[in-house]
């Protein structure tokens, strides 16, 4: 379901009688009738075969809908809030812990100019990846 259809389903619930509904049936014109509480004026009269089941689900989709709309749009901020910390922790755990990422240590030696000497890094190799293709870890 799309965001748009998500938008067309508000724009139906707002644009429908207040419910709950409720039906009816009548069993000598064999019929359902809904209605937007007992006692009012049939809005909807349907002369199907299966027309109790489908009036029942009607009246139930006047409260229903607004429910299901609001659980999607919430469980759509969720997984989004999730896919966020998944991508932040993946992003973590593939950089080397010894190197940072960065492939390369310090060595603990100096030039004769006095700058720090790197090396490649033992645990992976100058990748700077903890797993290497295979998921494995590098070391």
């Amino acid at each position: 379901m799309t965001q748009e259809d998500l938008q067309v389903l508000k724009r139906l619930v707002a644009a429908a009688t207040p419910g709950p509904w409720c039906m009816n049936n009548d069993i000598y014109l064999r019929s359902s009738f809904i209605r937007a509480t007992p006692g009012d004026d049939a809005f909807a009269c349907l002369h199907v075969e299966n027309h109790e089941h489908d009036a029942a689900f009607i009246a139930a989709a006047r409260v229903t809908v607004p429910v299901l709309i609001a659980e999607v749009e919430k469980l759509r901020i969720q997984l989004a809030a999730a896919r966020i910390e998944i991508a932040a922790y993946t992003a973590l755990m593939t950089l080397c812990p010894t190197c940072g990422g960065s492939g390369e240590v310090d060595s603990g030696g100096v030039t004769p100019w006095g700058v720090g000497v790197d090396v490649t890094c033992p645990t992976c190799n100058g990748t700077g990846k903890a797993y290497d293709d295979l998921r494995q870890p590098t070391a």
